[in-house]
């Protein structure tokens, strides 16, 4: 292969340590934090591995294996590679023997390349050997089959990361099936360097990395191990491009945010082993990423008019975000997504409770609750000239449903007097409206701006509103807890 540059001039930052437990001590050496899993050489990825003083060497001896298009140059290392090779597919031939009936169609033998690419060295032979080796036993696939499923592939960085990337990862599997966690840690680690866009590498080196972290006494090494746990964990939110649903939200793209979403989930789900989906779903953060999406969703829905539709995403992932909370108070960005669910139900109060309850367990972020109570005045200023205008045109259903709106913030807020004199004009209007009228009304004006499942869906009406036709018709009472 191409020679690995070994000065540390090219290295931009340290990566995890391991701790000493009778395998390899490994030193970090003091430099600035890196942004991590963005290199675009081979020398540039060398640079952080070469801060890694006894696993750095073994690394470097794995890929010195491989030539300058990143493929084994070695006819003793492309033997011993087909050997292994054979075994794999022995046992993968056991799970799925219609792929090896000489009958198998397309989807059999694509899944077949898949397995080869994913689990084993395969990808790492030169081309005219991958050729050989699917017209051989055992698949006996055709020259025409065989040179249509693996073409010819030059030395670009983009391709060459790739099997940099799958020598590395299997070795890691070898290391940890033999309990070697400590340097399966860094190999995982390695590999996501060279594939960051590999999001099961990042869960695997992630979980190793935390193990690692747990186990150690040394604080220093403890933090450090953890840190790099988490920016795997970031990674994955970073390569599975969550931000850019918000992105295309807020560019007005509705159905293009909402086809992301859901092929991110998808991905999620097909990816990942359930091992490196149990890894992920343990982190508070990675957890977060996933409701987001979900939350995203609804407000996609809520956008499109889709409001029975919003409100039973926000409804069902409220739940998640409880339990979320209840088993990681600490972490703040579970109360910044709860907020949004609540404001996006029109539970202005719950939304507010839980930008205060941010800011009791993160001081720094005690702004979020004067920002909200902040946008809730916008709001409340907004219905207040909706209905006002409403009145004039004669529109006492629009009336009503904004002036309700109003009303529901200046409890939030604290406005008792503000309360106490909308209130009774609340009554009398809804008094002449009636609750089917009102029903009818709510759903015209639900798709024309944001309203509270109050007015948008008013199924959800006595969680707010007590009526009833035995009142002999003296409207809507609101009912108001203390702010």
């Amino acid at each position: 292969m191409t020679e690995i540059s070994k000065s540390k001039s090219e290295s931009i930052g340290a990566t995890a340590p391991i701790p000493d437990d009778g395998e390899i001590k490994v030193v970090i050496e003091e430099s600035p934090k890196p942004r991590v899993f963005s290199f675009d050489s081979l020398g540039k990825v060398m640079g952080m591995i070469s801060a890694i003083k006894g696993v750095a060497e073994k690394i470097r001896k794995n890929l010195e294996k491989l030539d300058s298009e990143g493929r084994l140059k070695n006819p003793q290392d492309i033997e011993a590679a087909k050997t292994e090779i054979s075994e794999k597919v022995s046992q993968y031939s056991q799970t799925h023997p219609e792929s090896f009936d000489s009958k198998t169609n397309g989807a059999g033998k694509k899944a077949t390349l898949e397995f080869l690419q994913r689990d084993t060295k395969f990808a790492l032979l030169p081309y005219s050997q991958q050729i050989s080796y699917l017209k051989g036993e055992p698949l006996k696939w055709s020259d025409a089959d065989s040179k249509s499923a693996i073409k010819p592939s030059g030395g670009a960085w983009k391709e060459v990361r790739l099997r940099y990337a799958l020598s590395l990862k299997l070795e890691a599997k070898d290391l940890e099936e033999n309990g070697k966690l400590d340097e399966a840690a860094q190999f995982y680690h390695s590999a996501a360097m060279f594939s960051p866009q590999d999001i099961g590498l990042h869960a695997d080196a992630a979980r190793l990395l935390k193990l690692q972290s747990e186990k150690t006494a040394d604080p220093t090494q403890k933090k450090l191990l953890a840190e790099s746990a988490g920016q795997h964990l970031e990674a994955v939110a970073v390569e599975m491009q969550i931000g850019r649903v918000e992105v295309l939200i807020g560019k007005g793209k509705l159905e293009e945010a909402d086809r992301l979403a859901e092929q991110l989930k998808t991905d999620f789900y097909i990816s990942l082993s359930p091992e490196q989906r149990k890894t992920l779903e343990a982190s508070p953060k990675f957890r977060t990423y996933l409701l987001e999406l979900n939350v995203s969703q609804a407000e996609i829905a809520d956008k499109q008019g889709k409001h029975e539709k919003a409100v039973d995403i926000y409804q069902r992932f409220l739940k998640h975000n409880d339990k979320l909370i209840a088993e990681h108070p600490e972490h703040g960005e579970g109360f910044l997504l709860r907020a949004k669910i609540h404001h996006g139900l029109g539970d202005y109060g719950a939304a507010l409770q839980d930008y205060q309850s941010l800011a009791k367990i993160s001081p720094e972020d005690s702004g979020y609750a004067e920002s909200y109570r902040q946008d809730l005045r916008g709001l409340a200023k907004r219905f207040s000239a909706e209905w006002h205008l409403a009145e004039v045109t004669g529109d006492a259903g629009k009336t009503t449903l904004y002036l309700t709106e109003e009303i529901k913030i200046r409890s939030v807020l604290g406005d008792s007097a503000g309360v106490k004199e909308l209130s009774p004009k609340l009554a009398a209007m809804s008094k002449e409206m009636g609750f089917e009228k009102l029903m009818e009304k709510a759903q015209d004006l639900a798709g024309q701006a944001h309203l509270s499942p109050l007015n948008s869906h008013l199924k959800e009406l006595d969680a707010y509103v007590k009526f009833s036709p035995k009142d002999k018709g003296t409207g809507y009472q609101l009912e108001f807890s203390a702010a």
